[in-house]
């Protein structure tokens, strides 16, 4: 997320109808760097590793 994003992001997580949604009711949203899915098949790889990482955190 870049710096310009951050205030629009933060207000949609405050929103209502954001917190309607039954993953973020039930806490598993999930964040991973964009860089690692919009730079090609190998860095995809890295996104998806980083995101195995949190859920095997739970």
């Amino acid at each position: 997320m870049t710096e310009e994003e951050l205030p629009k992001m933060m207000e949609l997580f405050q929103s209502p109808l954001y917190k309607t949604i039954p993953a973020v009711k039930n806490n598993r949203i999930y964040n991973v760097s964009r860089e690692k899915w919009n730079s090609g098949p190998y860095l995809v790889e890295e996104g998806v590793d980083q995101l195995m990482g949190q859920l095997s955190k739970q």
